[in-house]
């Protein structure tokens, strides 16, 4: 019965101090495996570029050439093959609608200053978001040229 209890009491003590080295996080990495990357960081934003650069007439007759990024969703949207076998977005071609539509109602002063941008980009985002079943989180123009 003595033996019996100092079994217990071993045991007891082993589990209780693994608990215990767990919960301060000082458990050698032997019993607890690798840290987990995937728990402690966010996936990374996906980004989908639209298509090639687009040029486009804007108000007042100058052109604009730029290009287009959206930030997709963790559960992307519906995509489909293309001939060189890469994937695009299979509302692509109404989303590229909807930007020419936008961009070709601004002014080339708009285009060219960062008020402006970010204005067209949250105007952008609100109908990609209405006209479209792509759930964008965030549009930006990376890069834009007015000429």
């Amino acid at each position: 019965m003595k033996s019996l209890l100092t079994l217990a009491a071993v045991f007891g003590a082993s589990f209780g101090g693994i608990w215990y080295l767990d919960s301060q996080g000082n458990l050698p990495e032997a019993y607890t495996g690798p840290p987990s990357a995937e728990a402690d960081e966010p996936p990374p934003p996906r980004w989908y570029t639209v298509g090639e650069p687009l040029t486009l007439t804007v108000r007042g007759g100058q052109s604009a050439r730029m290009t287009v990024a959206l930030q997709l969703p963790e559960k992307l949207p519906a995509m489909v093959e293309t001939e060189d076998g890469g994937k695009r977005l299979a509302q692509e071609p109404v989303i590229r609608a909807i930007v020419t539509d936008t961009v070709m109602q601004r002014s080339a002063a708009s285009l060219r200053s960062a008020d402006g941008r970010r204005r067209l980009e949250r105007l952008l985002r609100r109908r990609i978001r209405a006209h479209t079943d792509v759930r964008v989180r965030r549009v930006i123009i990376p890069d834009v040229l007015v000429g």
